[in-house]
């Protein structure tokens, strides 16, 4: 079964924040923020990006441990840091799925917030599809997170470039 619409959404952006922090270096900048986040932020205040570097490596930590059992144990580690208050609310009117979704309260700040609904799609994809969901790319050199949406489990790679890049690569050696 997939992910639901939100829930997808948010593993993306988790995944994309991982794969910023690895990029980067651990130096998330301001301006790297707005297009990775989006509509998370709940206004036009600049977010704490040191912040969003340290949640960065607590979910690269976290899913990066090739234990099932460490991997797990690292999300309720972060949940319990986080303790997100879920609520229910309306999408507005003329959104695309009028349903409901879930909001996350926490006491904290507007990135332990952010943190919280990343953290709970994580939890909620392991629990729906399998803390193997989460890979990380085979390509030499690439260091990327993805979540893997076949249908057999059988992604190797964080885009179809590396995977280009790798084929075309063995078949060179092989002639």
């Amino acid at each position: 079964m997939p992910l639901g619409s939100s829930t997808a959404l948010a593993v993306d952006r988790a995944v994309d924040l991982v794969n910023l922090h690895v990029e980067s270096g651990g130096q998330i900048s301001q301006d790297d923020l707005p297009p990775l986040l989006g509509s998370y932020a709940a206004d036009d205040a600049p977010l704490d990006a040191a912040a969003f570097n340290r949640l960065g490596a607590d979910l690269h930590e976290a899913l990066h441990d090739p234990s099932p059992a460490e991997r797990i144990r690292r999300i309720n580690h972060l949940l319990e840091r986080l303790q997100p208050i879920p609520r229910l609310r309306l999408h507005d009117e003329g959104h695309d799925d009028p349903g409901a979704y879930f909001e996350y309260g926490v006491i904290g700040s507007e990135v332990d917030r952010i943190a919280a609904v990343m953290v709970m799609a994580i939890a909620n994809a392991v629990v729906e599809e399998g803390e193997d969901r989460f890979g990380w790319c085979a390509a030499p050199q690439c260091a990327r997170l993805f979540f893997d949406r076949s249908r057999n489990r059988s992604q190797r790679f964080c885009s179809r470039v590396c995977a280009t890049r790798v084929h075309v690569r063995a078949h060179r050696a092989r002639q």
